[in-house]
């Protein structure tokens, strides 16, 4: 079975990725701390689970350049000499614009009539309207800390169609290989640019777009390895299809070398050469990206479910979550960053108590404004965007 963008396993995909990074802001806004869970004879350190909990975000881009190549993939390969640019370009803007654009709308509203978040101001709405503030030190977190994530993926979009049109014209592996030139060429130039700076500014520059290309690029090669009818990619899909086994590891192997990158930013407080020119500075991404496109891999080729089999409810739990990521991405940071002054005044700062009453109050309270916002500001412009669908 080639999986669609609505299939279960990605929408838990999704969920999972929305999961770990609501973790690791619930983590930062009551001060960055040690979790340790006393576990039999030996005390675990979670420590690096939260603090990397950004990597969610690498989760996101691979996961969208897999599920966006399937509408360009005929087209690159050479199996057709048309793509239907104005549909991509509608669906893309019914599936993102109209709950950021509301949440965008409001935040204006409270920043002019309270002192709440911050007041507006020309420069910043232009930035944030446009959907271009990731390119603005002064202005890529205005108003809502992640939205310069979503700008990001804005310039995938756009930069979609142009890699479709390069790997039918050079081919797979002189685009991958330009994409990964390209990746560190940004990140390494970006850093010697930057090295005086402050980290949080070293931090700003490297995570552009182009520092993060191989990722969607992973994404977008193993949704063709997925669909292809070429003879190696066939074979190739057959033979891991058959082994249940090596699928599993597979759909394994993403979360796991996640987990094991995690931790390895905490060997010898690594973490704190990591932003001083260290080589996993500018590999840790690809890693991770890679990674992450082996177990979308693996999910798309596994076999359809059969019909009336039963999931287990923490799944079921996760699928529906994943519904809903897009609007709890838009409103968990801010719904922490209140919740968070009340738990640090009452709880304390950096305590193990004031991250547990974040994570506890927080998750159900971003979780609701979610789900409130995903029906009034989502659901109904998705309905309209199945209409887009190929054959509709």
């Amino acid at each position: 079975m080639l999986s669609r963008a609505d299939d279960p396993a990605l929408t838990a995909v999704r969920g999972l990725a929305a999961l770990w990074v609501f973790f690791y802001h619930a983590w930062r806004s009551v001060e960055p701390q040690r979790l340790l869970l006393p576990a039999g004879g030996f005390t675990l350190d979670l420590t690096p689970l939260a603090s990397a909990g950004w990597a969610g975000v690498d989760v996101f881009y691979v996961l969208s350049g897999f599920l966006l190549w399937r509408m360009f993939d005929d087209y690159a390969s050479r199996r057709s000499h048309h793509v239907a640019l104005r549909r991509y370009a509608q669906r893309r803007a019914l599936r993102i614009l109209p709950p950021y654009y509301a949440q965008v709308l409001l935040l204006v509203i409270v920043g002019f009539a309270t002192p709440w978040i911050e007041r507006p101001t020309w420069a910043a709405l232009a930035f944030v309207v446009t959907l271009t503030q990731s390119g603005s030190y002064e202005h890529f977190q205005a108003f809502n800390n992640v939205w310069w994530t979503l700008s990001i993926e804005a310039q995938f979009y756009v930069t979609l169609p142009l890699l479709a049109l390069a790997i039918r014209r050079a081919g797979w592996a002189s685009v991958l290989a330009a994409g990964f030139a390209t990746m560190l060429a940004w990140r390494i130039g970006a850093y010697h640019a930057f090295s005086a700076a402050p980290v949080y500014e070293r931090f700003w520059i490297l995570e552009q777009f182009p520092g993060h290309i191989d990722q969607f690029l992973a994404g977008m090669f193993a949704s063709h390895l997925a669909r292809s009818p070429a003879n190696a990619a066939r074979r190739l899909r057959d033979a891991a299809a058959a082994h249940a086994g090596w699928r599993a590891l597979a759909v394994g192997f993403g979360p796991a070398a996640l987990v094991a990158l995690a931790y390895l930013l905490h060997v010898d407080d690594f973490y704190l050469r990591y932003w001083d020119g260290h080589p996993w500075l500018f590999f840790w991404h690809a890693a991770a990206g890679v990674s992450v496109a082996v177990s979308l891999y693996a999910l798309a080729i596994r076999p359809a479910a059969t019909p009336g089999a039963r999931a287990a409810i923490g799944a079921r739990l996760l699928v529906a979550f994943g519904v809903t990521s897009y609007s709890f991405y838009l409103w968990h940071e801010l719904v922490l960053r209140f919740l968070s002054t009340w738990v640090k005044s009452v709880f304390g700062t950096a305590t193990p108590a004031a991250f547990g009453v974040n994570v506890a109050l927080g998750f159900p309270l971003a979780l609701a404004v979610a789900v409130l916002w995903y029906a009034a500001f989502e659901r109904p412009f998705l309905r309209a965007r199945t209409r887009l669908r190929p054959g509709r």
